[in-house]
């Protein structure tokens, strides 16, 4: 049994619905795209606060700790003929 709620109309949350003639145009969008781009702009080049920088470090030293100290050559060398594993 589908427990999704329908939106007035019959239509599912999902679905958008469009009215006829509503397409924008080329210059429509290029000018908002532009709007966009010029409000955005200054954002994307703040610097990233420094607690979050925090953060990202000790998530990366996280992920490090649980991938296990790296292999050494030795360890994986296939070319050695040594068929261990393999019965």
């Amino acid at each position: 049994m589908n427990t999704r709620k329908r939106k007035p109309g019959g239509m599912k949350p999902d679905q958008v619905q469009r009215k006829a003639g509503s397409e924008l145009g080329a210059p429509q969008q290029a000018a908002i795209g532009a709007k966009l781009r010029n409000m955005f702009d200054d954002l994307v080049n703040e610097p990233v606060p420094d607690h979050l920088m925090d953060l990202l470090a000790q998530l990366d030293a996280a992920e490090d700790d649980a991938e296990g100290p790296p292999e050494s050559e030795s360890d994986q060398s296939p070319e050695s003929g040594d068929d261990e594993g393999q019965s």
